[in-house]
């Protein structure tokens, strides 16, 4: 596990608000690696509070291209084709303004999430108008007795 995705974890276990140690928000990668933690230790309810900063960070927070393509290498890692992190990358990819993902820097992205980004563009293309990306798509279903 990651050095500040580990501190981010310690600090969310006092105060259940996820913040990197100078009380901002952590980077994407950072989020993206305690969201692989959560998952291993089985706790949905930090999962999608993870899911939640990741989804802000990308689609409302300053985009920054380094760090989506380290999400999205981060991504690729993890997971068979079907994780949440591929997924979101992927949407993130296809429904972007073209001047935030360069042409010239497509070989930075995974060739699973150009791929999972093409067949979710392919499939949108039977809608007249683009879907928006809602953040509920991406959470972790939690059993009464997780609460």
């Amino acid at each position: 596990m990651d050095v500040k995705a580990f501190g981010v974890f310690t600090n969310w276990l006092y105060t259940q608000t996820i913040m990197d140690s100078s009380g901002g928000a952590p980077k994407v990668d950072v989020l993206a690696n305690l969201w692989i933690f959560a998952e291993r230790i089985l706790h949905p309810k930090l999962q999608n509070q993870v899911m939640s900063c990741l989804h802000d960070n990308l689609y409302n927070g300053k985009f920054d291209k380094k760090a989506f393509y380290t999400f999205c290498n981060i991504a690729d890692r993890h997971g068979d084709g079907d994780s949440c992190l591929l997924d979101l990358a992927a949407t993130v990819l296809t429904w972007s303004p073209p001047s935030r993902v360069e042409e010239e820097d497509m070989y930075l992205i995974p060739r699973s999430v150009l791929a999972k980004s093409w067949q979710s563009f392919k499939g949108a293309q039977t809608h007249a108008m683009r879907i928006p990306c809602k953040v509920k798509r991406y959470l972790v279903k939690i059993t009464d007795d997780e609460n």
